[in-house]
């Protein structure tokens, strides 16, 4: 009997984590897979970092506009070590993610128990980016999109006060 092949999920938008891990578990069990190299990685991960720029979520367009409306320089979807984060702020050395409240399971919303799978792994990989941003000098900020939809100025003022005080 052939061995069943493990295939990339269908219909299913994937992290760059996912797919760093789909591609560590397909290594590990084809052996006849060559190997990616680490350009190619580097080239899969600018290319996801491209396209996601380029169809910003509602919640991320209010942040880029709230940026200039402050007039603070920031760059979209910016690749620090084997993560892209929502925003890079060069003049503070500080990353800014938007969570989706469903998608980021918020505490206000769901309590740990109503976390379903996607949701507790989102906050995994939430601490994991942190970790990551901290541990190479970065300031980080997090930002919900219930907060940029609904509380606005309020953000806009947290940000004035961080950044511009």
């Amino acid at each position: 009997m052939a061995k069943k092949r493990k295939t990339k999920p269908k219909n299913k938008k994937l992290t760059i984590r996912d797919k760093a891990k789909w591609l560590r578990e397909k290594e590990k069990k084809d052996s006849k897979q060559r190997e990616i190299s680490p350009f190619e990685k580097k080239r899969i991960l600018e290319a996801t970092a491209k396209k996601m720029a380029e169809n910003m979520t509602k919640p991320e367009r209010e942040f880029d506009k709230l940026m200039k409306e402050l007039n603070i320089k920031c760059e979209p979807q910016k690749i620090i070590g084997d993560s892209i984060y929502d925003f890079f702020l060069p003049d503070y050395k500080m990353l800014v993610e938007i969570d989706g409240d469903y998608y980021h399971g918020h505490p206000d919303k769901y309590s740990k128990e109503q976390l379903n799978g996607m949701q507790k792994k989102n906050k995994r990989n939430d601490k994991d980016k942190d970790w990551q941003a901290k541990g190479l000098g970065y300031k980080i900020e997090r930002v919900w999109e219930r907060d940029i939809n609904k509380e606005y100025t309020a953000v806009k003022m947290r940000f004035s006060k961080l950044l511009l005080s």
